[in-house]
């Protein structure tokens, strides 16, 4: 659950409309190049340092089979402080 949803009792969305499917069998994915696992890296690690609220909701996503992991985080954003 978002934390969002935790402070307004409300349930996640994702979590209440999302049902794991059982006994499938796990896709086999193309291996990243190393300019591609540089990204992943580098995005897992940016990710963990200023939004590390994130993690449980990129982790139910993969769970969920909608994401593929870590190489489907495609973009993240930093914002300096005082910006909007």
């Amino acid at each position: 659950m978002n934390e969002y949803a935790l402070a307004t009792g409300r349930e996640s969305r994702l979590a209440s409309s999302i049902v794991p499917i059982e006994n499938e069998k796990p896709r086999v994915l193309p291996p990243l190049s190393e300019i591609e696992q540089a990204r992943v890296a580098e995005n897992r690690r940016l990710v963990h340092t200023h939004m590390p609220e994130l993690i449980p909701e990129i982790r139910e996503l993969a769970a969920f089979g909608l994401i593929d992991g870590w190489r489907n985080v495609r973009s993240i954003e930093i914002l300096k402080k005082g910006t909007s």
